[in-house]
């Protein structure tokens, strides 16, 4: 969640979330309200559908070029130990296409 603070005041935006009514991709933004004194004196919600909101292509591209990205670690540890088998279901296949050819 992303967070600001100005003088007391709070501004927060949501992860990307999926809108339990509309099912639409959606990110909510919720700022305090203060009075002249810096008092908190409520809240303002807003809900966005990502769909309507103009789209940031032009603001971020990305690259074309090959690039690597750092996955878990307990993961990528047992990636290089896995070994290919022959599978029990290619040998009970064969012979059960000869047995349906008699």
């Amino acid at each position: 969640m992303l967070e600001m603070y100005k003088e007391n005041c709070y501004f927060s935006l949501s992860e990307a979330y999926i809108s339990r009514n509309k099912k639409r991709p959606s990110l909510t933004a919720i700022q305090t309200i203060c009075d002249g004194h810096g008092q908190r004196i409520g809240f303002l919600g807003v809900d966005y559908d990502l769909r309507e909101l103009p789209h940031s292509e032009v603001i971020y591209e990305e690259p074309s070029q090959w690039r690597q990205i750092k996955g878990d670690p307990a993961i990528r540890g047992g990636l290089f130990l896995q070994e290919r088998v022959e599978s029990i279901i290619i040998g009970t296949s064969t012979t059960c296409c000869r047995c349906m050819r008699r």
